[in-house]
């Protein structure tokens, strides 16, 4: 125990005596105000290091747990690793730089992402949970949430409606700068989300909380034929897919998710009351992002690759449509599993010539 630590304690040994003494005898007001202001003096320091010694060896809602550089850690991230979709790019980093830098927004921070499976929407998330924590994904203050897993029967909402307002509360309650996802939005109940609409409006306090710094984010397939419809259009004309631009997406998106499905964002007040502050679409992905996203797994693996080996990866996967296959079906998300298995065939291919060699010795 250090000397300061060890003169705390003694201090607060002498004002508990001190205050035993006062309860105890017939003494002035004076002197038992002053015990009390003593000791309420100590606690108070006392708790302010305890508080500083927790958060150097314990996640905290403060720096350095929480990053000072958010909005230039993000803009790294995504303009080196996040490929096709220039759109959510600018539009998420600007977006997560504005409510950031603000020291009391009006609001939390909603985005709706919104396309093809393997575009990219769950690792640009995993891009804005690395930038704002120490910890990245795996800290204690993203809360992550699938609608199949978590949120399985239509009949329960009720029962889903009370849970979720109980955990948003009880999460934030821990931390302000908290980061809520939704995976797989489009499949929520009906009118669940309607349940985190006073944590998302513009309210300063609910039921005595501070939801205004957060971020909440939906991911969502919601939308994605209508996405690759207008892609295939720019395609077909000869334009580049670059000049696409945010708004001639963002109101089919808003019309798309308030009115398809069964579910989800479908006629969700969150939508009505305009509390989402942008609908990113999520372009599908070319065979020329798809070489990218293998090229970016294999050097993080170390593992020597031709230009050739690159081709017959990107060649095995699907593309969509039929008679125009430029976009692939699974975007990315088969890109470690493609790449592992071509790695061990090749391992197992050398292995194979050694013990040829070896035997011919």
């Amino acid at each position: 125990m250090s000397r300061r630590s060890k003169a705390l304690f003694l201090i607060l040994f002498l004002y508990t005596a001190q205050l035993i003494f006062v309860f105890g005898e017939v003494v002035t007001l004076a002197v038992g105000a002053g015990a009390v202001s003593a000791l309420g003096m100590f606690i108070g320091d006392f708790a302010g290091i305890y508080s500083f010694a927790k958060c150097k060896f314990f996640e905290c809602c403060n720096s350095p747990w929480i990053n000072k550089d958010v909005a230039r850690r993000l803009q790294e991230e995504v303009e080196e690793r996040l490929y096709g979709q220039h759109i959510a790019q600018k539009i998420v980093i600007n977006a997560v730089r504005a409510h950031i830098s603000k020291q009391n927004p009006n609001k939390a921070l909603v985005l709706s992402f919104h396309g093809w499976t393997g575009s990219g929407k769950n690792y640009l998330t995993q891009m804005i949970a690395k930038a704002v924590y120490k910890k990245g994904f795996k800290s204690q203050f993203v809360h992550f949430s699938v609608a199949t897993l978590h949120f399985p029967y239509p009949e329960e909402i009720n029962n889903y409606k009370r849970q979720l307002r109980s955990w948003i509360s009880g999460n934030l309650t821990q931390c302000e700068r908290s980061l809520f996802i939704f995976d797989e939005a489009d499949k929520l109940p009906l009118q669940l989300l309607d349940a985190i609409v006073p944590f998302v409006d513009f309210y300063d306090n609910v039921n005595g909380i501070d939801a205004r710094k957060s971020i909440f984010i939906f991911l969502s397939n919601g939308g994605s034929n209508l996405i690759a419809q207008h892609a295939l259009e720019y395609y077909k004309r000869g334009l580049p897919r670059e000049q696409m631009t945010f708004k001639e997406l963002e109101e089919l998106m808003q019309l798309s998710a308030y009115n398809e499905g069964e579910g989800g964002l479908k006629m969700s007040r969150i939508i009505s009351k305009h509390l989402i502050d942008y609908f990113v679409p999520f372009l599908p992905l070319e065979r020329r992002h798809i070489i990218m996203c293998f090229r970016d797994y294999l050097h993080s693996k170390n593992i020597v690759y031709t230009q050739e080996q690159l081709e017959n990866l990107a060649d095995q996967l699907s593309y969509f449509p039929k008679d125009t296959p430029i976009f692939s079906t699974s975007g990315c998300k088969q890109i470690e599993r493609r790449a592992d298995f071509m790695y061990a065939e090749v391992i197992r291919e050398q292995h194979f010539l050694a013990s040829q060699y070896n035997d011919e010795i």
